[in-house]
């Protein structure tokens, strides 16, 4: 086989409707914003302030991409390959139509035997735009601007409630390939573990080849992950379909993140001493568990309790907890979006920073939502080898799209042939989900519901077939009656947010942690929080005196959703006022309004945490921005800094962390234990005097925790406390952990600590006279830990490392106490 590169610099020509046009350089893979750009047609800093609208003047516009080259090998064999075409397009080689696409979301594969010449070359691609294509189709149901449900391509860059409006059109890798005429040519490999006990592991390869070949005798090994031979078979094969069946023995199994290690065996097929395929793969199991609760049980009470009326009629109810290699997983991550919002070229390495700071937190499962992209190759890669488990969606979200159109269900099925083949071998995927949020009113029983043709003519019969082994789940949300119920099944909480929101308009909310457990469900895979993101990120979109003096520019780029009443951005000041006090002026306004995410994400995530047993997963709305949101939902920003929330999730997803809450009175400290051996824990609650300054109480503890498991560690009256600040301290083997808690509101005010830091080392060194709430260190800079308080005495030493490695790095100090 030989590969000849098409990327690289090929000539554009931007086409308006008026019929005027010009030329630019355009670089492939790319899009045509990134090449309006550099033509300074668009600003050379889109993202600042309000200079994404200027991409609205070129959505309308059509685009020619031409490129010449020299072909040398043999056309007998030949084939044109486009990673992606975005998305409406006609292709022509040499001045004949080879093909035309309109689905933006798959590879694309284009045989030209008969026009490519064994000389110069010129491949052109008419793209129309994704705008003016479909707006004479009839208006759809659906979220934000419907039009995009006629068009298979990213949903979200058509503008959503946390990105801008990014219409663009574009081409991902392009490479000529030719093959000598009796080449193998392997449509596709199928790796999967039949079944794991103590003495080995079944491992099937299933190779299905494109075309009929000459019989002849081929090799299939499996290496170890440390690269020897576990086992070789060589078989004479003249079929389209090979199974190989393997049998491994003392396996190295795949765990998810915190449960065990992630190592990954290779398959590898070789004809004679050629290699002509190889793929990494983790041994492991998955299981998903839904048994039911029995009547009168507590699960069974807790779920009477907490039903919404509006979505959960089920009369039975039912567990959904993740089992890998018979472990029950406590599932803690976020949602992923799409890290950039128009195609830049080579994403990978931002692709792995964002993932290693998600594993640094400890984050074990990512849902990639329907509205964004199935990602690189690489990207789940990068998953299984940090043992981060996915759940993907297919790429529908929110809204009522054409399925009763047979056209739209075979572009369906082309997708789930190419998601099931570029991901299914890959150890991290734990299940398939048919779109994000169009069913949340269906159920198995009903004869139809927004996106059931969808799910069960157009996907599911792909994926029964090409990923038998594994669960395809209709929608997500999904199960009981109806898939939005929180009682059975996956629940979406971002699907009460109106209600969540409302709350937030009392005047009084003393009782927001008990407000936030009538949300409570047996596996959360949306989960919202919000709250903004670092100074130095703003500094990179908006000036200072729209950071602290104003809020246009913090609402342009938080954006909104029509449908919560008010802009997002004011009901993340409302909160935050309501919960930490009236702010003082714009620089205190922006540390509450950056910490109310950790403390809505902190109660939340505590609660999960004590209700091992009931709740089994909690998926953060998101994980990572797609364009730099000044406030919003993401735990990671668009430059790759955390924001405050995500040292509250790295704080709670720990694998042993405390817990105070108070229920009828009592007061319970809770440990909790995701590990899979017992743990001692020994420590301290501690009740502040009112001046912080000293401890007014204090009680011993000691505990041990079985393995998976939390439990009540100690009990205490009001009397026992009177009123004021709890704080309790663990340490063991696994580390430590600090929790507190306070009746009522948490009011805020600056408090004074002082530092030294050691740029030798990336350490800042932060001291405390009396108590502080929370030390917050905001720099380019990733820390070892943030948001942390400090007892009445206490010195921390924080590492740090810069976004940018031997850069220096300003770190600012800012200390808040409670009031």
């Amino acid at each position: 086989m030989t590969t000849l590169s098409l990327n690289g610099i090929w000539n554009g020509t931007c086409l308006f409707p008026d019929g005027s046009s010009f030329a630019f350089s355009g670089t492939v893979p790319g899009c045509t914003i990134q090449d309006l750009i550099t033509a300074e047609k668009l600003p050379s800093d889109i993202f600042w302030e309000k200079n994404a609208d200027a991409v609205a003047a070129f959505e309308n516009c059509d685009y020619l991409y031409a490129k010449e080259f020299f072909f040398d090998g043999s056309p007998a064999r030949t084939f044109l390959q486009f990673e992606r075409l975005d998305t409406y397009c006609d292709v022509f080689l040499n001045g004949t139509h080879i093909y035309h696409s309109e689905n933006g979301n798959i590879a694309h594969t284009i045989p030209v035997h008969d026009t490519v010449v064994k000389r110069e070359n010129l491949l052109e691609i008419k793209f129309y735009s994704p705008v003016t294509w479909v707006k004479d189709r009839p208006v759809r149901r659906g979220a934000f601007t419907t039009e995009r449900l006629h068009t298979r391509r990213m949903q979200c860059t058509y503008g959503w409630d946390w990105v801008a409006r990014f219409i663009a059109c574009g081409l991902g890798n392009c490479t000529l390939v030719s093959r000598e005429e009796d080449e193998l040519i392997i449509d596709n490999v199928y790796l999967t573990t039949l079944d794991v006990d103590e003495e080995s592991a079944s491992v099937r390869a299933d190779v299905t080849f494109s075309e009929t070949y000459r019989g002849r005798l081929l090799s299939f090994s499996l290496l170890s992950p440390d690269s020897t031979a576990v086992q070789t078979i060589c078989k004479y094969c003249a079929e389209a379909l090979i199974r190989i069946d393997f049998d491994v023995p003392a396996p190295q199994l795949w765990y998810p993140l915190g449960y065990g290690e992630q190592p990954l065996y290779t398959f590898v097929l070789k004809d004679g001493n050629c290699v002509i395929f190889q793929e990494n793969f983790g041994i492991r199991t998955v299981k998903i568990m839904q048994l039911p609760d029995a009547p009168g049980s507590a699960n069974y009470q807790k779920c009477l309790s907490i039903q919404n009326p509006e979505y959960d009629f089920n009369e039975t109810f039912s567990g959904f907890v993740l089992k890998v290699n018979g472990v029950k997983i406590n599932c803690k991550g976020a949602n992923w979006v799409p890290c950039v919002p128009f195609a830049m070229g080579d994403i990978r390495a931002r692709q792995t920073k964002i993932l290693e700071l998600c594993a640094q937190a400890g984050v074990n499962m990512l849902r990639i939502w329907g509205g964004g992209a199935f990602e690189t190759r690489h990207f789940y890669n990068e998953c299984s080898r940090l043992g981060i488990t996915v759940t993907q969606d297919f790429l529908m979200a929110c809204g009522s799209y054409p399925e009763e159109e047979d056209w739209f269900i075979k572009e369906l099925q082309k997708e789930a042939m190419y998601a099931a083949h570029l991901i299914r071998n890959q150890p991290c995927l734990m299940w398939w989900s048919g779109d994000n949020e169009n069913a949340v009113n269906g159920c198995d029983t009903d004869e139809n519901y927004t996106g059931r043709r969808s799910a069960f003519a157009g996907i599911a019969p792909v994926l029964y077939r090409e990923d038998p082994h594994r669960r395809f789940l209709p929608s997500s949300p999904f199960g009981g009656k109806k898939y939005a119920s929180n009682t059975v099944g996956t629940t979406h909480n971002t699907q009460y947010l109106g209600t969540t929101l409302q709350y937030l308009l009392k005047e009084d909310l003393s009782d927001y942690k008990n407000e936030f457990k009538k949300y409570r469900a047996r596996f959360i895979a949306e989960e919202p929080q919000m709250g903004a993101v670092s100074l130095p990120t703003l500094r990179r979109i908006m000036k200072d005196e729209d950071i602290f003096n104003g809020d246009e520019m913090w609402l342009y780029h938080t954006k909104n959703n029509p449908a919560l009443g008010r802009e997002i951005f004011e009901y993340t000041n409302l909160f935050a006022e309501k919960i930490f006090g009236t702010f003082q002026d714009g620089k205190d306004r922006l540390f509450k309004i950056r910490y109310i995410q950790y403390e809505w994400l902190r109660v939340v995530m505590e609660q999960l945490r004590r209700e091992k047993g009931f709740c089994s997963g909690m998926i953060f709305w998101m994980m990572n921005d797609c364009w730099p949101a000044a406030s919003g939902w993401a735990l990671i920003d668009y430059f790759n800094l955390p924001k405050d929330a995500y040292y509250a999730f790295k704080r709670c997803a720990k694998k042993v962390v405390a817990s105070i809450d108070r229920c009828n009175g009592i007061y319970s400290v809770y440990v909790a234990n995701d590990g899979l051996s017992s743990e001692k824990a020994d420590g301290s609650l501690i009740l502040l005097s009112p001046d912080k300054k000293t401890v007014k109480k204090s009680w011993e503890i000691h505990c041990s925790i079985g393995a998976n498991q939390s439990q009540i560690v100690a009990e205490y009256t009001a009397a026992d406390l009177d009123s004021g600040l709890l704080v309790c301290d663990i340490h063991g083997t696994f580390g430590s952990d600090r929790a507190f808690y306070r009746d009522g509101t948490l009011p805020l005010v600056p408090a004074e600590v002082t530092y030294s830091i050691n740029e030798t080392q990336q350490t800042i060194t932060v001291y405390a006279d009396s108590y502080v709430h929370a030390v917050t260190l905001d720099a380019d800079a990733v820390f070892e830990d943030n948001c942390f308080s400090l007892l009445p005495g206490e010195t921390r030493t924080i590492c740090y490392q810069p976004s940018e490695p031997y850069k220096k790095t300003t770190i600012s100090v800012t200390a808040y106490t409670i009031a």
